[in-house]
């Protein structure tokens, strides 16, 4: 894989070179291995419902804010320049929202600025949000934060 996007957060998670020549050389003479991939469906900014499969990390909340904020701004001064200029401009304005998450059977419902689905550790530009999530162990990580359960 050569990494290509922002903030480079699913080439870091899976210890690949941010050099292209170096990434070339791990393509050529690497070992292949199996990743586990998620599904979710989620309302969207129009309102709709959509469904996406991915396979580093999925949000929703202030960070699915902060990266749409970085995605539709200029990278002049690089994808991390970019994220943490979107995370600022984000925060002054953010508050907790109703978030319905439901896995398997079990549903949660609470107020929380962002609910983040990881199959690798690295998220928005290089910020390890879920450091235990290992992209080829099976299950997702789930992280959280300022939730008030109902």
């Amino acid at each position: 894989m050569i990494a290509r996007g922002t903030g480079w957060d699913f080439a870091r998670s899976l210890g690949l070179p941010h050099r292209v020549d170096a990434a070339v050389e791990v393509a050529r003479s690497g070992h292949a291995r199996t990743i586990d991939l998620g599904r979710v469906t989620y309302q969207a900014w129009d309102g709709g419902e959509q469904t996406a499969w991915f396979a580093n990390a999925a949000s929703v909340g202030m960070s699915g804010a902060i990266a749409q904020r970085a995605n539709d701004t200029t990278k002049a001064l690089g994808g991390k320049v970019s994220y943490v200029w979107a995370t600022f401009a984000v925060f002054a304005r953010w508050s907790t929202s109703e978030i319905s998450v439901t896995v398997g059977a079990e549903t949660r419902r609470a107020r929380m600025h962002d609910v983040i689905v990881a199959n690798g550790p690295y998220l928005g530009g290089g910020m390890k949000i879920c450091p235990e999530a290992d992209p080829g162990d099976g299950p997702l990580s789930f992280c959280g934060s300022g939730a008030q359960p109902r």
